[in-house]
């Protein structure tokens, strides 16, 4: 393969059943607890986009998200999936879930958007893509696609995040910075910001979270 097989996410549906996703639109598939993998072909994996993560929803459809604003999303279980039209075209790092059929979408330059409900999203045209659109539509058309922006409270790009078990979400990134999202998905707030490392994971532990970065595991 010409094209290198980097993994960047996995998600297990059940102790059998897997998916793992990664650079140039790399999709794979066990049925067997991962003693074995098949490549998944199809309208997202074809367009070669990064997918940088990959999430199960309250209602059980799956969305995933990556390289040139790509959001996609499955409602029977990955087995066919359905491209969106994303009002952002530049890169989503991460998702996480909201309610029973809504997602957090996080990523480049402190973007958050909402999907309030997965049901409402447009469909979404390849060919219509414009790389060079990176400063996103207005909120007016993003809602029209089914999307609700968040007011960000800095640029600097989210890489990760987890929905608390207290409500909330917290989304971390490059420069240390560390974001509360409400239960709400309505408003943002800094909690902190560090040049010095940049987060790529985060964990809840009780009443910590264990925070992971280049420059190691923080307990917050």
């Amino acid at each position: 393969d010409q094209k290198p097989p980097t993994l960047y996410d996995a998600l297990f549906l059940n102790p059998q059943e897997g998916i793992a996703v990664g650079a140039f639109g790399l999709m794979l598939r066990t049925a067997d607890a991962g003693k074995s993998w098949q490549r998944v072909d199809n309208p997202l994996t074809a367009l070669g986009f990064h997918i940088n993560a990959l999430r199960r929803l309250g209602d059980g459809s799956l969305m995933l998200v990556g390289e040139q604003g790509l959001v996609g999303y499955s409602r029977d279980a990955g087995q066919t999936w359905l491209y969106a039209a994303s009002p952002y075209a530049g890169s989503f790092y991460g998702v996480l879930p909201l309610g029973a059929k809504g997602a957090v979408l996080f990523g480049q330059r402190g973007r958050v958007y909402v999907v309030d409900d997965l049901t409402r999203l447009r469909p979404g045209d390849p060919d219509a893509l414009d790389p060079l659109n990176s400063v996103g539509l207005d909120d007016a058309q993003a809602a029209a696609m089914g999307f609700r922006r968040v007011t960000p409270v800095s640029t600097d790009t989210l890489f990760t995040g987890i929905a608390l078990a207290q409500g909330g979400y917290l989304l971390a990134g490059a420069e240390g910075a560390l974001l509360r999202l409400d239960a709400q998905a309505a408003a943002l707030q800094l909690v902190s910001r560090e040049s010095t490392s940049t987060f790529t994971a985060l964990l809840q532990d009780g009443e910590r979270v264990l925070a992971a970065s280049g420059s190691g595991i923080r307990v917050l």
